[in-house]
């Protein structure tokens, strides 16, 4: 098998190409997650579910549009199933469903395993004693000692870069599920070897930006005098960025899953 390669600068350019034209093909999903990713933001628990779950299906019929338009010549659906504004449920949506469901099961047991050794490692140098009972991250590294804070924060460096990682060979499970018209996870990794590091570079560019326009946004209230205005800023950032960064993902993904996918075959 030949190696696969892609240009970062190119994929993350035809993604901003596959913005331009067709973002608003799924309008409707994307402001429906943008005003549940608010809902989430409250912090209030009900309203946390409601608002994550709500974004979650969302993002997924808009992934679900962009993919048949972007892989239509690959074996994708007709975009001709894509309703008005881009809702509809139809097998795609399905299959994206228990593409990101057995995605998130591999999350969930690879943040069990790590927290669970990076306690270990804190209580180890805090001479076993057992961390105190906090709810939030600032209070726990607020409440540990010297040696424990560092081992805290190292930990949570690899345990998010590995993340990052673990969703890069998982990145093609997407795409390859819409132009396969069938689940593929698994069977996406082989096309992701050796490619972790620029995958995982696409999402730090696409995203950065938003990123840090969020952090300008959080410090815009302690600026003004006016922590309401920060926290109305946040969410303004937010809700703006969805409709950026949901689009140009799926471009630069599907445009890697062309090049992936001929070098597999050469």
């Amino acid at each position: 098998m030949a190696q696969a390669r892609f240009s970062i600068r190119e994929a993350v350019a035809e993604g901003f190409a596959f913005w331009r034209t067709h973002w608003r093909k799924a309008v409707g999903p994307l402001a429906v997650a943008a005003i549940a990713s608010s809902l989430a933001a409250t912090g209030q628990p009900s309203l946390v579910i409601i608002g994550a779950g709500g974004e979650f299906l969302a993002l997924l019929m808009a992934h679900a549009v962009y993919y048949r338009i972007a892989l239509a010549d690959l074996g994708a659906e007709s975009p001709s199933v894509n309703r008005p504004l881009g809702f509809q449920w139809g097998a795609l949506e399905g299959r994206l469903f228990l593409v990101n469901l057995l995605i998130g099961v591999v999350f969930l047991v690879m943040m069990f395993v790590a927290l669970f050794l990076l306690f270990v490692l804190i209580s180890a140098v805090s001479d076993g004693a057992p961390p105190p009972q906090v709810q939030t991250f600032p209070e726990l590294y607020a409440a540990l000692g010297g040696q424990a804070r560092l081992v805290l924060t190292i930990g949570m460096v690899v345990i998010l870069a590995s993340m990052l990682l673990v969703w890069a060979r998982f990145s093609m499970a997407a795409a390859m599920t819409a132009a396969r018209n069938s689940v593929n996870v698994f069977s996406s990794l082989p096309l992701t070897r050796g490619a972790a590091l620029r995958l995982a570079a696409v999402w730090l560019v696409v995203r950065a930006p938003v990123f840090l326009l969020l952090l300008m946004a959080q410090q815009f209230g302690a600026l003004v005098g006016d922590p309401a205005s920060g926290v109305l800023a946040t969410l303004a950032v937010g809700v703006i960025g969805v409709f950026f960064i949901q689009p140009i993902l799926v471009g630069a993904m599907a445009y890697i899953y062309r090049k992936l996918s001929v070098g597999s075959r050469a």
